[in-house]
């Protein structure tokens, strides 16, 4: 009977532990352990008790059961020291356990537990989940609708080399290129004329088109022996709005130049470029005639538009192998009736026939290759060439004066105007 007794404190013992554990969450356990410790080794020793000894009756246990009930949580969460089960004499601590009468125990209901997900505990213990930044709101643009564009008219123009310096102001502040907006260039192919587009970007949107006209002038190069002897065709040039420069050397650049255009010269054609001996040229200068036979080449290789005037249609012609007649019984000089060749180039603007103003002692012979007659006058029964134009390069060569010619000088040279600008 008396080790029941003890077996049955020893168990109520362990099941005190056990409950102390489950309530304290943040107990630590090496106290707890090290009572169970002790308790167990008071069950190993429990032979120790004498035989006299008085065994407890069954009511002292239920007394000392119920009495330790109704002690306070903290003592039940304290944990058990060494000295509860250091003498087998004295009585085992009381635990939280009642005796029915039938002799079976009952654990008391335990307090309700939060419930954690271990997920967020997880994540709590190794890194706090951080609230999420609301997304900042977005900056509406500043529209372009009611800005004010401006442009350099001495710059501006719709060829590559040149380009306007344009102006954007919005409401009294003046915006930034390529930072505030971007500009944009059209050409319309209509000489005079040219389109800007102003595109906003960053904090401005929309755009604006706005047309200017071009006053800044294409780039024509003129190659002579001297500026003076280039002075006729370059005010010609000028007068129709282009900028010429005059050169001597056939090693310029052709990117740098929009055209070239050979001017005339009391000067004739060196005859030994066609394969003739001199009869009546007048003065030839040779070194300047090869120089324009190179640019002419390398003018219309680089696809810029070459018109030659006067002489300047002579040497077109003998720098692709064509000839010349040396004379032609004396000057040409005077208003001619010219007829002007259907489906040619200066049949674009002009009449099947025009008076035009000759003044010429030469004149194509033979035609160079891959060249076709434009123009031609009569002297006499004899047919004159007053015009030629190659088959497929942008080359073209007028005997006649346009620059002396009334209404044609402005029609002829805005054509070759026109053909400038297409090609830029």
């Amino acid at each position: 009977m008396r080790r029941v007794l003890i077996s049955l404190l020893v168990l109520a013992s362990v099941l005190c532990c056990w409950s102390g554990l489950a309530v304290a969450e943040e107990a630590e356990p090496g106290p707890i352990l090290d009572g169970m410790a002790a308790v167990a080794e008071d069950a190993s020793n429990s032979e120790c008790l004498p035989d006299d000894a008085e065994s407890p009756d069954s009511a002292d246990i239920a007394d000392a059961v119920q009495e330790d009930a109704t002690q306070p949580d903290e003592q039940a969460r304290e944990p058990q020291s060494d000295d509860s089960v250091s003498s087998c004499l004295e009585p085992v601590e009381p635990v939280e356990e009642t005796v029915d009468a039938g002799g079976a125990s009952s654990e008391p209901a335990p307090e309700p537990a939060v419930e954690i997900p271990v997920a967020s505990v997880a994540t709590a213990a190794v890194s706090p989940k951080r609230a999420e930044a609301a997304p900042e709101p977005v900056a509406e643009k500043t529209s372009l609708a009611d800005a004010e564009i401006t442009a350099s008219k001495r710059k501006l123009y719709t060829g590559k080399r040149i380009k306007p310096k344009v102006k954007v102001v919005l409401d009294g502040s003046r915006l930034k290129l390529n930072r505030d907006f971007r500009v944009v260039y059209k050409n319309n192919k209509n000489v005079g004329k040219a389109t800007i587009v102003v595109k906003g970007i960053g904090g401005y949107s929309g755009r604006i088109t706005q047309k200017f006209k071009i006053v800044a002038k294409m780039f024509i190069a003129v190659p002579d022996r001297s500026p003076n002897a280039a002075s006729g065709l370059t005010r010609y040039l000028r007068s129709l709005g282009f900028n010429c420069a005059w050169v001597n050397s056939a090693k310029i650049d052709p990117d740098k130049y929009d055209g070239l255009a050979i001017p005339g010269d009391p000067s004739d054609v060196d005859p030994r470029f066609y394969g003739e001996t001199n009869r009546h040229a007048h003065t030839p200068h040779p070194q300047t005639e090869k120089m324009q036979f190179k640019l002419i080449k390398k003018f219309a290789k680089a696809n810029k538009p070459v018109l030659g005037i006067c002489k300047g249609c002579q040497i077109v012609n003998v720098a692709y192998g064509g000839s010349l007649h040396q004379d032609l019984g004396g000057y040409h000089r005077q208003w001619q009736t010219t007829h002007i060749k259907k489906g040619s180039w200066l049949r674009k603007k002009l009449d099947a026939t025009v008076s035009v103003y000759h003044y010429h002692h030469q004149a194509v012979k033979r035609i160079a290759k891959n060249f076709k007659v434009m123009a031609w006058s009569m002297k006499g029964d004899r047919k004159i060439v007053e015009g030629i134009e190659h088959k497929t390069l942008p080359v073209w060569g007028i005997q006649f004066h346009p620059e002396n010619s009334g209404k044609y000088a402005k029609i002829i040279g805005n054509m070759y105007k026109r053909e400038v600008a297409k090609r830029m």
